[in-house]
C-alpha cells in the first residue's frame, strides 16, 4: 500500500490549525525544580493561550558550497507534532520538514531542477531532533502537561526530557541570571562530515 505524503502548504496548514488547550496558569510549576518554574515565569505570562505551534519568518545568509546567499525562509514549529522550514537562498527553492514519524529535504533551483532530496531512516530521526531543538521558540508547549520532564542540575543549567515518536529529545538550556534561555544543547542524530556512517553528535543553538 502507498501511503501519501501531504504537501509543504498542507503540512504548513494543519501544523498552524492545531488547537490551543487551555491558557497558562503559574500554579502548574509548583511541583518543578525551582530554575524551570523561573524559566517558565519570564518565559510565559499567566494567562497566555497554551499554544501547541509558532510560525515565523526569518533572513540571513547561508552557506552553498563556497559562497554566503542571502536567504528569507518560513517555519512552523510544532514541537509535539513536526516542522516545516520554507525557503529561498538565490535561485534554490526548497524545504526541511517532519511529521509523523518522516522527514525529508526537498531543495530545487527554481523549484524546477533537483538539486538535493534525502530521507529516509537516518534523515527522520535526525529531523525529529531538529523538531524538539525548535522547541525552545514554544515554551507552552513544554509544560509538564503535555508529558515533557524537567530537571535541574543548578540555577543556569536545566533540561527538557521527552519522546517524540520513535525519537528520545533531550534538551540542555543554559540559563542567564534573569532565567533567560542563552544557549541550548541536544545530541542530534547525523553525517555532519559525510562520512556515509550516522551517529548523535552534539549540536548547540545560541
Amino acid at each position: 500500500m502507498t501511503v501519501r505524503i501531504a504537501s509543504v502548504r498542507e503540512l504548513r496548514t494543519r501544523l498552524a490549525d492545531l488547537p490551543a488547550p487551555g491558557s497558562f496558569s503559574d500554579a502548574e510549576l509548583d511541583s518543578l525544580p525551582d530554575p524551570v518554574r523561573h524559566y517558565f515565569e519570564v518565559a510565559v505570562a499567566p494567562g497566555t493561550p497554551l499554544a501547541a505551534a509558532a510560525g515565523f519568518r526569518m533572513v540571513g545568509s547561508i552557506k552553498l558550497g563556497r559562497r554566503w546567499v542571502p536567504f528569507r525562509a518560513r517555519q512552523i514549529e510544532a514541537p509535539h507534532h513536526g516542522f516545516v522550514w520554507s525557503a529561498r537562498a538565490g535561485v534554490i527553492v526548497g524545504s526541511d520538514r517532519y511529521a509523523n514519524g518522516y522527514g525529508a529535504m526537498n531543495w530545487k533551483i527554481l523549484g524546477l531542477v533537483r538539486v538535493m532530496h534525502a530521507d529516509g531512516p537516518d534523515v527522520s530521526r535526525s529531523a525529529a531532533g531538529r523538531v524538539g531543538a525548535e522547541a525552545v521558540w514554544v515554551p507552552t508547549a513544554l509544560l509538564p502537561r503535555f508529558g515533557v520532564t524537567w530537571t535541574a542540575a543548578d540555577p543556569h543549567h536545566i533540561t527538557a526530557s521527552y519522546r517524540l515518536d520513535e525519537a528520545d529529545i533531550d534538551l540542555q538550556y543554559t540559563l542567564g541570571d534573569d532565567a533567560r534561555v542563552r544557549s541550548v544543547v541536544f545530541d542530534r542524530w547525523g553525517d555532519p562530515d559525510n562520512t556515509g556512517t550516522w551517529g548523535t553528535t552534539p549540536s548547540d543553538s545560541r
